[in-house]
């Protein structure tokens, strides 16, 4: 759902950001004006000014959350959401046109290492290629609807150990549809290009399972934006947090 525009102003630099945050009760939304990016970052609940400090290199906060945009260009990893041995969550917000709707709603990485999600014959997909060695595909045992909903996939750590292993569960709006055991890489997933995309995945694909050709847009429907979430809480709670973000943004 669209928003009022209005112009805040950016605590460290003074300068304004075009659009107004999400009010979501409990988050702190920072603008990644700065990033050269469209939309609001969540940060924990530190001083300001240490959350935009991080969101331009200096690891002072901690992010917790950040909503990406279809149209956007490829974010670099250096500066995308940090995934890497924890729980996280990614929630994309769509309307579904036709029963053939298909393509990539997010993607990061490459087929040397990389995760993403998408939809393939109707189903809601997602994959983790760990260091290019295997790939491990969940897949939804129910279709994806027709209208407005929220496609998902949530992992839960399970453990100390490394590799960071969880369970990796697919869920369509409230519905857990899918879930399996994945193991995910400790390390980056390149070095220097292959970043985060919304909607397609440009260059090397994560995978060969995504429908269609590259760059495997999505296609059949509209993506609004997707959130992609660490904090590590529990997928009910997280559920609640993202559909408020989502109408209020």
């Amino acid at each position: 759902m669209p928003v009022t525009s209005t112009r805040r102003m950016h605590p460290q630099t003074g300068k304004g950001h075009q659009g107004a945050a999400p009010q979501t009760p409990g988050w702190n939304w920072v603008a990644m004006g700065q990033m050269g990016l469209t939309g609001w970052t969540r940060v924990a609940a530190k001083p300001l000014a240490r959350a935009i400090a991080r969101r331009t290199g200096r690891p002072e906060a901690q992010i917790l959350a950040l909503i990406y945009y279809p149209g956007c260009e490829e974010v670099p990893e250096s500066v995308a959401v940090n995934i890497r041995n924890r729980s996280y969550a990614i929630s994309a917000q769509v309307t579904i046109d036709t029963a053939g709707a298909a393509g990539v709603l997010f993607a990061h990485g490459c087929r040397f290492g990389g995760h993403a999600l998408y939809v393939k014959d109707g189903k809601l997909k997602y994959v983790y290629n760990y260091v290019g060695e295997f790939e491990q595909i969940v897949e939804s045992g129910k279709p994806v609807p027709a209208g407005d909903c929220v496609l998902s996939a949530s992992f839960e750590k399970s453990g100390t150990g490394m590799p960071t292993e969880g369970m990796l569960s697919l869920y369509i709006n409230q519905e857990k549809v899918g879930e399996q055991k994945i193991k995910t890489q400790p390390a980056k997933f390149s070095l220097a290009g292959e970043g985060l995309n919304v909607g397609l995945d440009r260059a090397e694909p994560v995978t060969d399972d995504y429908p269609g050709t590259s760059p495997w847009a999505f296609t059949g429907g509209t993506i609004h934006k997707v959130i992609v979430d660490v904090a590590g809480d529990p997928w009910v709670d997280l559920e609640k947090e993202v559909r408020a973000a989502f109408a209020r943004d």
